[in-house]
């Protein structure tokens, strides 16, 4: 896979360990990452390792649901919302 202008970061927040495996070989100068994961602390886990000046954390709502295994009900339109 070539060298990305931005990396997003859509992983479960338990695979986080596997930040630097998979995201290191996708960078360039000026490349950005922006994760989109539940939770705290990833920004700054993503900072820790590739730089501060790299990172946007964004937050996404999708009015989806999984009412049962194998089945995805969409309810409504959602967002995104993107912070540096």
């Amino acid at each position: 896979m070539p060298k990305a202008d931005l990396v997003i970061v859509a992983l479960k927040a338990t695979s986080n360990h596997l930040f630097e495996r998979l995201i290191a070989p996708l960078l360039k100068p000026g490349t950005a990452i922006l994760t989109m994961q539940n939770g705290l602390g990833n920004e700054e886990d993503l900072a820790a390792l590739f730089g501060g000046e790299r990172v946007l954390g964004g937050m996404a709502f999708v009015g989806n649901s999984r009412p049962a295994p194998g089945v995805i009900r969409h309810g409504c339109e959602g967002w995104v919302r993107l912070a540096s």
